[in-house]
């Protein structure tokens, strides 16, 4: 079998070459006759040479078949994208969540389920652009509403970008958006988990609004321990997103590995025997934390990763770190193979993988003696392989890299973790006498800590350099060059120089 202590890798590369071959047909059929060919040669070479080379000619089918699966799962979902008739229809949509403010309107997304009393659009989605004095106080997520409208196809908003903005909504499955300046009613409910997860996101929410008196730290702490934004305004995201640090500000792989580690640690000190009660114990904490953070997409894809690496560790089975983060990302993209294209997958993927290839061996090569010379070293070591993993997509998707992430996260992390534990107790221990008051001093410290330092570092000069377009294709090969590089450098006896030249002959041939 192919890549052996890793083969998840192997089923992922296969899995994602046909999921973006797949996006360039329009019919299963070519993929279906493809995986037929691969079985009639394996049976055939299995008859011919026996059990000699058969787990060879097995692995090459199992990697083929993959790659016909993959190719066949972007085909169908790309066909789900239903047409809607132009003109004024009466829509009947599910909300999936609560109205967020846009430009000079409200917007809900929802899940189209009929339109004028016509079914067939299951997997259809539908954004609606309203006002509040249309919005019943009702609206929740998993309202059924009934309203009567024209839809428009969404298109690009700025076509002199690179961002294909058209593309990146029908991977989500929104094909249509319409304005609605007219009575919505609410006909029914039928909330289903998601639904009921932004909705007890909102009562703990309104629970720190109750706890809390500065808005500036309530708007980041709701955010970072949440996952809800809305209360953050504009300055804040731009002051982050030059010092290096918004992925602090939306929930996932970074909150999801807070939530993991601090797990890890208790269950250390309680000193539970089995490893099977820990690991049932660390799941149902994880996905606690994503079901009160609303299931958001980020938050789930880290809860699954988090969730295979918890059970390689706990049940004391020698699986390799990479392979358990492989094999998280492959039941994903089986699940929803337009992820593949969105930048949080592929940003907090690419960070992950560079983590968990290097980080024993990055850590190794500075012995620093004193608890706190160690732990600085050991956020430097994440810090470093993260932004090394991640620079080729934030290339691609962003055109500019933040030259100081490196050291605002040394802060910023430390700050983060402060912020997401005192969140959460201020949300169970809110009810109390005088604890809330304590929390809310460190709260607000940390808060005012972590905002003073990333505008301190925004407001220097070269805070973040813009870089030319890179096609995704070489961002691709750039980060599989980056991690052979790194491994090649950690590497002592540099035995295997052959696959570093590869890559980068790779990178300056492909456009």
């Amino acid at each position: 079998m192919l890549y052996k202590d890793t083969p998840y890798a192997g089923y992922c590369i296969a899995l994602i070459a046909g999921i973006i071959l797949g996006s360039f047909m329009n019919s299963v059929l070519y993929s279906n006759i493809a995986f037929i060919i691969f079985t009639v040669i394996l049976v055939f070479n299995i008859s011919l040479y026996g059990n000699r080379r058969s787990s060879v000619f097995f692995g090459l089918f199992i990697h083929c078949s993959i790659f016909c699966i993959g190719c066949s799962l972007s085909i169908i979902q790309k066909n789900k994208l239903q047409y809607i008739e132009p003109g004024v229809h009466l829509f009947i949509v599910k909300t999936d969540n609560y109205p967020s403010p846009a430009k000079r309107s409200l917007k809900i997304n929802s899940s189209l389920l009929k339109i004028d009393g016509k079914d067939g659009y299951k997997n259809n989605k539908l954004v609606l652009y309203t006002d509040d004095r249309f919005v019943s106080d009702s609206l929740k997520p998993g309202s059924i509403i009934s309203f009567i409208s024209q839809a428009s196809e969404i298109t690009d908003f700025d076509s002199s970008d690179n961002f294909d903005y058209r593309t990146f909504m029908n991977n989500r499955g929104f094909r249509y958006s319409t304005f609605c300046y007219d009575s919505i009613l609410v006909i029914d409910e039928k909330p289903g988990i998601k639904h009921l997860a932004l909705r007890f996101r909102k009562v703990l929410q309104a629970k720190l609004a109750n706890t809390m008196t500065d808005k500036k730290s309530l708007a980041i702490v709701s955010a970072m321990t949440l996952g809800y934004r809305d209360m953050v305004d504009d300055e804040i995201k731009e002051e982050f997103r030059k010092s290096g640090i918004i992925h602090i500000m939306a929930v996932s792989g970074l909150h999801v590995g807070i939530v993991s580690l601090i797990i890890i640690s208790l269950l250390r000190i309680v000193r539970i025997k089995t490893g099977l009660a820990s690991l049932i114990i660390s799941l149902i904490i994880i996905w606690t934390y994503a079901f009160i953070t609303g299931l958001s997409p980020s938050v789930t894809r880290a809860s699954v990763m988090f969730s295979f690496l918890n059970t390689g560790y706990f049940i004391y089975r020698p699986v390799k770190p990479l392979n358990s983060v492989m094999a998280s990302a492959f039941l994903i993209l089986i699940i929803n193979p337009s992820m593949i294209y969105e930048a949080s997958f592929l940003l907090s993927y690419s960070a992950v993988i560079s983590i968990v290839s290097n980080y024993s061996k990055l850590l190794a090569k500075a012995n620093l003696r004193g608890r706190f010379l160690s732990s600085i070293w050991k956020i430097l070591t994440v810090s470093i392989l993260a932004q090394a993993g991640t620079i080729p997509f934030v290339t691609l998707f962003f055109d500019e890299i933040p030259l100081f992430s490196l050291f605002s996260n040394l802060f910023a992390i430390p700050l983060a973790t402060i912020i997401l534990i005192m969140g959460f107790a201020l949300i169970l221990l809110g009810g109390l006498p005088l604890i809330p008051g304590i929390l809310n001093n460190i709260i607000n410290f940390s808060v005012t800590t972590l905002s003073d330092s990333a505008a301190s570092i925004a407001s220097l000069e070269k805070a973040v350099i813009s870089v030319s377009d890179i096609s995704a294709p070489r961002a691709i090969v750039l980060f599989l060059l980056l991690m052979v590089l790194i491994r090649f450098l950690l590497d002592s006896e540099k035995n295997n120089p052959h696959i570093l030249l590869t890559c980068i002959v790779l990178y300056f041939i492909i456009p």
